[in-house]
């Protein structure tokens, strides 16, 4: 069980690492290494136009879902009534 827990939380982290690095290969953001927090090298994003675009859509998609998600709880709550 553990062996799993920890292969599981391996297996995220890979997947995060490279979601910056995919993101800036489509053109959503730009990185630059620079000296950050206590003058150390530190990895800095920044949204482009594309990016900018692309968390719009995703944005407007997920409220969609929200919404949708909320008009079923409510047709639920009156059944219930």
């Amino acid at each position: 069980m553990y062996e799993y827990y920890v292969s599981s939380i391996i297996a995220s982290h890979q997947h995060f690492a490279r979601a910056p690095r995919r993101l800036e290969q489509e053109g959503a953001i730009t990185s630059e290494w620079s000296p950050g927090e206590y003058n150390r090298r530190a990895h800095f994003y920044r949204l482009t136009r594309v990016g900018r675009r692309l968390l719009e859509a995703e944005k407007h998609d997920w409220e969609q879902t929200a919404a949708s998600t909320a008009r079923f709880f409510e047709v639920k709550a009156q059944d219930l009534a």
